[in-house]
């Protein structure tokens, strides 16, 4: 199933829960917890914050739904799991090979 939300808007709100709505039955632990804090969902998305790349989607709902079952505005509940989340580690420096010669280190 493919559905684009491109804009934060009542629209995208609107499409978001009726997408949650029609999750497969493999999915029904987390249709319910959606369907239950419905009004956090809409209000994800329709944050200004919402991001145009459909690979931050998913990640956006799941960061600003995680806190709803305390009570945890969208925003609240992103800001927590940037707290939490354990920071990515420093980028290792590697090497690269390009017609069998070595360049610098990236």
């Amino acid at each position: 199933m493919y559905v684009s939300l491109i804009n934060s808007a009542a629209k995208v709100a609107d499409q978001l829960v009726d997408l949650v709505g029609k999750l497969p039955e493999q999915f029904a632990e987390q249709r319910a917890y959606f369907l239950e804090h419905e009004d956090r969902l809409k209000d994800t998305g329709m944050d200004p914050k919402w991001p145009r790349r459909r690979g931050s989607q998913v990640g956006f709902i799941a960061q600003s739904m995680a806190g709803a079952k305390w009570g945890l505005s969208p925003g609240s509940s992103r800001e927590y799991v940037r707290q939490v989340q354990p920071k990515k580690s420093p980028r290792v420096p590697r090497v690269i090979m390009r017609g069998g010669l070595t360049d610098d280190l990236i």
